[in-house]
């Protein structure tokens, strides 16, 4: 069931009749901020003290292994349900434990690792993390009010879902989707690159499985280590009950008086005791599990040592140099958002081993990126080239694939005629499907450190380039196709292609972004936000990304063309919203958005979350732990599945599947005992 939280309302934008719901929906805001500024000092102030019995605790230990700890459970505890929403957390914990504690003089901790770090300091650290991120969101929802409620109000609110958003979401998408996203973005621009930054992605992508192999290697022979221990603890623990004597044992392995300790406990209570003593004293120096250097990470490895050495010391900050924040708290910036290594004497230390695949594209936009004083070079131009056409490329790729396309093409320009004079104009993708027809506007920019933190001028700015210039230039194509019984695009290669209006009896506009915009479009209220007047103007926004994982989870064509249509119903009514496009289609999955989970109230807004969790879940076993696992799927009976595949297969078969998925769940089950009563049979294309 979707939680509805209070730091995730949005707030409609101002009109001139506004109705009654909209105007409670603001009052409810008001009323909440008003509360929270009556106390913003002390509640800051609980704030800082929770950061200070984090750092009371990590300096009894070393660094290392503090922030270590919190990445093997990251990586490690991944299931399904709140477990994968807990690794998604434990990102953000890594990111801000390591921006806390590397800013800091190592004088300033105990870094002789006398002290075995206990599972009390553990959970010590993690429940005071969980409450200072649940804090700063409330803070993020709730403060930085609107000079001009009138005009503003959704901008602010906008501005505080991005502070809460990126706050919490330290990378979206998969390592696996990252690499090969980054491979195929990259390749065609790899001496660019390396004439440029004097590496190319192949050294960071080489760099980033070294890393991980390295991890999992010696994380896996801690493991082994503590069960070895385990059992030769259980063993002594034994046998000195049973022969009611004490047996020699080694202080280096483990001290006499916590041996003599498990002894004494009933043996209940000792089970659980015996193998917390062996973890935390075997992994008791994990932190060096995250230290590598240059003769490791080329070790065995067929790579150029110097790119290999340029590569570290381009994405690795100096330890106690790191960029620093605007204050202690959690921030939407961190900077293992661009670097992915710190520099320490004995070689580099690297928080998560995914970060080298994951902040390439940020550290390649530092490097290169134009500034005021340093403008655009031929290399930046090439790189932003190859991303946009990467984008455009894939999604049109994906979308196609998916709805097994009857027509499929990139890069078009038409012609319109504008006060006497011709004025040529871009279409991103084109992708027919029957008497469906999808145009795609691909923007590759990405959101901005202002608007990150939640500038309202920066949010306006990077809206209107992502979104906003996105839909007024799918719109003026789908016009354009309308204006007459048959218009032509020109391609890349100097052909055209005639669409004829007559074909399609529904248009759809789809703006693909590189980054997730989600905390932007996914919200209360968008069509309002975005001036969207008419339903039929309303695109689905999907990152590249999110229509990575959603694409291959599509069943057949009609169900995602009827999701479309149902997101964009949703959507452009505003009374839903949610985290991401995952949750949208997690959420299809279960009810195919039919109804509005949590409420009987029409006109409450609706947050979808936690439905995305179950794709995450099948992704991270499949794709990063190799596990077998069946993908999610539409909650429909298993006959009506085959049915409506069959459907789709059929000359306008479509239109009754279509009526079939709009269907109660009820009637369904009803089909579904009907379809069993009958002969195994499939429908057949009557002849002629």
């Amino acid at each position: 069931m979707a939680r509805r939280r209070s730091s995730d309302r949005e707030q409609p934008a101002a009109v001139e009749e506004e109705s009654e719901p909209f105007a409670r929906y603001f009052k409810d805001y008001e009323d909440e901020r008003e509360n929270f500024e009556a106390n913003s000092d002390e509640f800051r102030r609980g704030l800082e003290s929770y950061v200070d019995e984090i750092l009371n605790i990590a300096r009894r230990h070393h660094p290392f292994d503090i922030i270590a700890y919190f990445t093997l459970a990251n990586t490690t505890n991944i299931g399904s349900g709140d477990e994968t929403r807990l690794a998604i957390e434990l990102e953000a914990y890594v990111d801000y434990l390591a921006t806390l504690l590397c800013g800091a003089d190592m004088s300033t901790y105990d870094v002789t690792r006398e002290h075995v770090i206990d599972g009390a300091e553990l959970e010590s650290i993690h429940d005071l993390l969980r409450r200072l991120f649940s804090g700063v969101t409330v803070l993020h929802s709730v403060s930085h009010p609107p000079s001009d409620v009138t005009e503003m109000s959704m901008v602010d609110m906008r501005a505080s879902r991005l502070r809460g958003h990126f706050t919490y979401l330290r990378r979206y998408g998969l390592r696996a989707h990252w690499i090969q996203a980054i491979r195929d973005m990259l390749s065609p621009i790899s001496s660019t690159l390396s004439a440029a930054l004097g590496f190319d992605h192949r050294t960071a992508l080489e760099i980033g499985n070294a890393a991980v192999e390295l991890y999992k290697q010696r994380v896996t022979s801690l493991y082994s280590q503590s069960a070895k221990l385990e059992t030769d603890l259980r063993n002594a623990v034994g046998q000195t009950r049973r022969k009611g004597r004490q047996l020699a044992w080694t202080e280096a392995i483990i001290p006499r008086s916590m041996l003599d300790e498990l002894v004494r406990q009933p043996p209940s209570k000792a089970n659980k005791s015996i193998r917390q003593a062996a973890v935390h004293t075997v992994f008791h120096r994990i932190g060096d599990a995250l230290v590598v250097d240059l003769d490791s990470l080329c070790s065995g490895r067929q790579i150029d040592v110097d790119a290999v050495r340029r590569y570290l010391l381009a994405c690795s900050v100096p330890w106690a140099s790191l960029p620093p924040s605007h204050d202690r708290l959690p921030s939407q910036q961190s900077p293992f958002d661009e670097y992915a290594f710190v520099r320490i004497d004995q070689g580099y230390f690297m928080p998560r081993p995914a970060l080298p695949a994951r902040t390439l594209l940020a550290t390649i936009d530092r490097l290169l990126g134009p500034s005021q004083s340093v403008p655009a070079t031929p290399a930046w131009e090439s790189y932003n080239r190859a991303r946009a056409s990467f984008l455009e490329t894939r999604a049109c790729e994906l979308l196609s694939k998916c709805l097994r396309a009857d027509l499929r093409h990139t890069s078009l320009t038409y012609t319109l005629v504008s006060s006497g004079k011709s004025v040529q104009y871009e279409l991103d993708g084109l992708v027919a499907r029957g008497r469906t027809l999808l145009l795609i506007e691909a923007k590759a920019g990405r959101i901005t450190a202002p608007a990150r933190r939640g500038a309202e001028k920066s949010v306006l700015k990077d809206s209107k380039s992502l979104h906003t210039n996105a839909i007024s230039q799918a719109v003026r194509a789908r016009d354009y196709i309308r204006s007459a019984d048959s218009v032509e695009f020109q391609l890349l290669g100097g052909q055209s292609v005639a669409i004829r209006q007559a074909d399609y009896t529904e248009i759809v506009l789809v703006v693909a972004t590189l980054e997730e915009t989600d905390p932007m479009v996914s919200i209360a209220h968008a069509a309002r936000v975005l001036g969207i007047k008419h339903e039929e103007d309303y695109p689905w926004f999907a990152s590249y990304f999110h229509l990575t994982a959603i694409a291959p989870l599509v069943e057949f064509p009609t169900q995602l063309l009827h999701f479309l249509s149902r997101r964009r119903s949703l959507g452009f009514e505003g009374r839903m919203m949610a985290h991401d496009e995952t949750d949208w289609f997690g959420a299809y999955q279960v009810s195919r958005l039919l109804s509005r989970p949590g409420t009987d109230d029409p006109n409450e807004v609706v947050m979808l979350d936690e439905y995305g969790d179950p794709i995450e879940h099948y992704y991270i076993n499949t794709l990063d732990r190799g596990r077998d696992v069946q993908p999610p799927r539409m909650s429909v009976p298993p006959l009506v599945r085959q049915l409506l595949i069959e459907l789709d297969s059929l000359p306008f078969g479509d239109t009754v599947a279509r009526w079939v998925l709009n269907q109660h769940p009820r009637l369904l089950e009803s089909l579904q005992h009907w379809l069993e009563a009958r002969p195994p049979s499939r429908f057949e294309a009557p002849a002629g």
